[in-house]
């Protein structure tokens, strides 16, 4: 998805919803990271939590799509 128009959306949403400048950049950030996500793996977090990221984000003409 173009990144001007779903992470400014989602920016919007969250401000429009309550959320500060700072978290609404967070959550925008989160959801065009699905789009950009080149890197799978998991993650280690200090705290001892782990998330399972995917490689979600596809070439323009990856026959996977057709």
């Amino acid at each position: 998805m173009n990144i001007d128009f779903h992470y400014g959306v989602a920016y919007i949403i969250s401000r429009l919803g309550g959320l500060s400048k700072e978290d609404a950049r967070v959550v925008a950030h989160a959801c065009q990271y699905v789009d950009d996500a080149t890197t799978p793996g998991l993650l280690r977090f200090s705290g001892g939590e782990t998330f399972e990221r995917f490689a979600s984000a596809h070439k323009m003409f990856d026959y996977k799509n057709a």
